[in-house]
């Protein structure tokens, strides 16, 4: 970066926006595979249920750093 800020065209920027999708990407998928987990009758729900707030923390901080 120089003096004169951030601009749109930052390399560094748009490597960490990518980041920031692709993290909530994969939360997305872990929280979907929690939901899964919940319902299946011969597994620990506990687990499921575990991985679904997790990732359901993790989406909802994204969502809250994209908006800022």
């Amino acid at each position: 970066m120089d003096e004169k800020g951030i601009t749109e065209d930052d390399t560094e920027m748009q490597v960490v926006g990518i980041l920031i999708l692709g993290s909530i990407l994969l939360a997305v998928i872990g929280s979907v595979l929690g939901v899964a987990t919940c319902f299946q009758k011969d597994k620990k729900k506990i687990l499921g249920i575990i991985g679904l707030a997790l990732n359901a923390l993790t989406v909802l901080g994204g969502i809250i750093l994209i908006m800022i």
